[in-house]
């Protein structure tokens, strides 16, 4: 066989029963796979329900009209021993030299599993592939709610995304496990999924790590579609699934956090991006081959305002993994702050025309551009580049901080406030460290930036238009909101001075 379908499951019987009917709808794969087809290896997890029937079941579904056979294999375990325990198994009956390890409550559209076979093909650094689904975390994810539930809407939606993005892959640090395609030479050199981490989460995170220390490119194939139902298995049981997350997630540190490439890893995961650049540093030397260590050692450098040497490392970086739009954004950034925004414009179109952003993405690089615009002081620039951010990730604060400072600059303080406004709200929206300090009472706040920041520029934009009683309340509460930032504090100090003094 050229292909194992590994499927771990416990109950849900009508859902493995969806899942390899859409596995058998496939088109496109005889001349990927051959006459001899492909393998479906069902990994029944001590269900009590059908699942062990399961074969009678195929046995008496109707020959395929193209003739292309799907055999199916039970591989039977006493107990539920996991999602792990049940790929574990399932490979080890598997006699494909390709694995599609895959969740029982998916439905593949139509062109799934040969886009995912052409996409792993397409270079042998590809270690592993996986589709864009409605129910999956990180990148992966498209907002296309229940559409993909019936053959029609999967159909549909496999037809837009072919025709909006073709063959687009995107490099990724790690790839959920709901669906996974790698050749078997592949699974053997990473090694068996951790048991550890039981009925499932972060045993993908724990596996896209080990083979990211090899070397490998874990890749999103934009253009594949699967629908997933989510958390079945899960609710089934009666697991709290959140409480189940970060039992699994201590698990994960636990295992890692004496390991080099570990620590840089959770670091990173943490935010503390000058600990994940240092950390990089030692782990490099025990996984030489692992790509994201540069990334690391980039952002580090960047952050620093070493950006020549940021330069270095994020083209290292990209040389390994060239379709990955983080990669990108910063490489712009850093040859822009080193003065050749000529090149820097270049490089962002080479971005624009080789990778996939997806809306965090691509807010994250149009706010980067925007708040390069605002330290130039190209106002109207950095305005269309908020405004470009903004267009797939509206209420974001940070983005509206900066549009806001770009109109305030520009003399639109009615319009600024309108942004501000709406950047200032405590909605449960992610708060930002502080930025360098400027001068207080003068100058907008501008860079990272959160609720407390946008509420100091509010305080700024009444004071230009002459309310000292309202900015100081903007001034108060963003000091309310952030003790610790220095910007907030400087302005409410100036303005009290201020106002003190007549005349």
């Amino acid at each position: 066989m050229d292909l194992s379908v590994v499927i771990p499951c416990w109950n849900g019987v009508e859902d493995t029963r969806a899942c390899v009917l859409s596995l058998r709808e496939q088109t496109g794969l005889n001349s990927l796979l051959g006459p001899a087809g492909f393998e479906v290896v069902i990994v029944d997890n001590g269900s009590e329900d059908e699942t062990g029937a399961l074969d009678q079941w195929v046995g008496g579904l109707p020959p395929l009209p193209d003739g292309r056979s799907v055999r199916l294999r039970m591989v039977r375990l006493p107990t539920n021993q996991g999602f792990a325990a049940g790929i574990n198994a399932g490979v080890a009956a598997a006699s494909g030299r390709r694995l599609l390890l895959l969740n029982n409550d998916t439905l593949a559209a139509p062109h799934c599993v040969a886009t995912l076979l052409e996409t792993l093909e397409s270079d042998p650094a590809i270690g592993m592939v996986a589709p864009v689904s409605n129910h999956v975390k990180g990148p992966a994810r498209i907002e296309v709610g229940h559409v993909g539930e019936t053959p029609e809407g999967r159909s549909q939606l496999e037809a837009a995304l072919r025709a909006e993005v073709g063959s687009t892959i995107q490099d990724v640090p790690d790839l959920s496990g709901l669906c996974l395609l790698l050749r078997t030479s592949t699974f053997e050199r990473i090694g068996r999924f951790d048991e550890r981490f039981g009925l499932g989460n972060y045993e993908d995170d724990d596996y896209s790590l080990r083979a990211r220390m090899l070397g490998l490119r874990l890749v999103i194939a934009r253009s594949a579609f699967l629908h997933h139902h989510g958390h079945r298995t899960f609710s089934a049981l009666g697991s709290d699934y959140r409480k189940e997350l970060e039992i699994r997630r201590d698990l994960f540190s636990a295992k890692w956090c004496d390991h080099p490439v570990g620590t840089a890893w959770l670091a990173h995961s943490c935010g503390d991006t000058h600990l994940a650049g240092a950390r990089a540093d030692a782990a490099l030397q025990c996984a030489p081959a692992w790509p994201d260590g540069w990334r690391y050692r980039g952002r580090s450098a960047l952050e620093r305002g070493e950006f020549a040497e940021a330069e270095s490392l994020l083209l290292a970086y990209l040389r390994r993994c060239p379709r990955d739009p983080r990669g990108w954004t910063d490489l712009v950034t850093a040859t822009w702050r080193a003065g050749r925004k000529v090149e820097a414009i270049n490089r962002l179109g080479e971005a624009q025309r080789t990778c996939h952003f997806d809306p965090e993405a691509a807010a994250d690089l149009w706010l980067k551009l925007g708040n390069l615009h605002l330290e130039d002081g190209l106002h109207q620039n950095a305005l269309e580049a908020f405004d470009h951010a903004l267009s797939s990730c509206r209420q974001d604060p940070e983005l509206l901080n900066g549009k806001g400072v770009a109109l305030l600059e520009l003399g639109r303080v009615e319009e600024a406030i309108e942004a501000l406004t709406l950047a200032a709200q405590p909605d449960g929206a992610p708060d930002w460290a502080s930025a360098e300090e400027l001068n207080p009472g003068t100058s907008p706040a501008v860079g990272p930036s959160g609720h407390a920041r946008a509420q100091t520029n509010l305080g700024i934009c009444h004071w230009r238009l002459g309310d000292a009683t309202a900015a100081l309340r903007w001034f108060e509460r963003a000091v309310a909101t952030d003790p610790t930032d220095a910007v907030a504090q400087a302005n409410l100090a100036a303005a009290r001075q201020a106002v003190a003094v007549p005349g």
